[in-house]
């Protein structure tokens, strides 16, 4: 099956970039450009999506689908989380030579509490267009969106002084190592914005050594904290 074809980049790979969304005021991801194949299912084309929803410790969750407006020329989602650190696809679901169609697939059997990982695996095979509109991700009926600059107290990078990978988090906690989104034990510089503090562990679920921060750091080397951090706890202080 060409699907199967694919090979999902891991969630540390320097490939990935934001996203287009359907407009500004829809975060909905859309994808679409004109074919770089030369030729009809002789070749194939693979473009890769990911995002990360967290679920807090004790929230129990009803409904958790992934959904597209439009699918061109075939989609599967995975997911990655505790129970399932290799990923998990439902074929049922799956998106197959087939243009413009739309389709839903529910992993409400599958979510885990903390990161769960969601990968879209989308291909092209014949000339002309490759698209994929409106890509969404609905919890208990109400849309996930990016949390909005206001929201995100800490951004983590894997390398000093701000680069290579970033990842932006919001208040609250987050276990990096069972996250699979490709920072365990890689953290290096931290920002912190005016009035939050984010605490780093050295294990998942806030174990091990820890380290308080409440400015930005640009190399945590010098604090003897890098590469180990497993766990973040963030706050806001004022």
């Amino acid at each position: 099956m060409e699907i199967a074809k694919g090979t999902i980049p891991t969630a540390s790979d320097k490939g990935w970039s934001v996203a287009p969304t359907v407009s500004a005021t829809d975060a909905a991801a859309t994808f679409s450009q004109k074919s770089v194949l030369p030729d009809t299912k002789k070749h194939l084309d693979f473009t890769y999506f990911q995002t990360i929803v967290t679920v807090p410790a004790g929230v129990k969750v009803k409904t958790f689908q992934v959904w597209f407006d439009q699918v061109d020329d075939a989609a599967r989602v995975w997911i990655f989380n505790d129970k399932y650190p290799n990923g998990k696809y439902n074929a049922a679901t799956d998106v197959l030579n087939r243009q413009n169609m739309s389709a839903t697939a529910d992993f409400m059997a599958d979510v885990a509490t903390g990161d769960n990982r969601i990968v879209i695996v989308q291909y092209d095979n014949a000339p002309v267009e490759n698209n994929i509109k409106g890509v969404r991700v609905k919890v208990d009926n109400v849309e996930v969106k990016p949390p909005t600059a206001a929201e995100v107290g800490v951004t983590l990078y894997d390398l000093p002084n701000y680069g290579g990978l970033k990842l932006p988090y919001t208040e609250g906690v987050h276990d990096i190592y069972s996250s699979k989104v490709g920072l365990n034990d890689l953290v290096s510089s931290v920002k912190v914005k005016p009035g939050w503090k984010v605490t780093l562990y050295e294990h998942f679920q806030l174990g091990g050594k820890k380290l308080e921060l409440t400015s930005d750091t640009p190399d945590l080397k010098a604090k003897g904290f890098d590469n180990i951090t497993s766990g973040v706890k963030i706050e806001k202080i004022k």
